[in-house]
């Protein structure tokens, strides 16, 4: 069986978010706030990070590591 996606932007204030999250079978977005309350309510999260975030992108040989830049 096949679902729809919802798209809510804007549209849900924190409580009816968190109740929409609780009964959906698997929430998929951007590492956002949106993930965490998901996972607080119990629902299976896909989080997805992009490569331009520091330690998320090999940068040497395949290693993963944090850089900072301190000015």
């Amino acid at each position: 069986m096949q679902k729809e996606a919802l798209f809510l932007k804007g549209g849900l204030n924190l409580l009816r978010l968190g109740a929409l999250l609780r009964r959906a079978s698997i929430f998929i977005s951007n590492d956002s706030g949106p993930v965490h309350i998901a996972s607080a309510v119990g629902t299976p999260v896909i989080s997805i990070f992009g490569r331009g975030q520091p330690g998320l992108s090999p940068g040497d040989g395949g290693r993963l590591r944090e850089r900072y830049s301190y000015s």
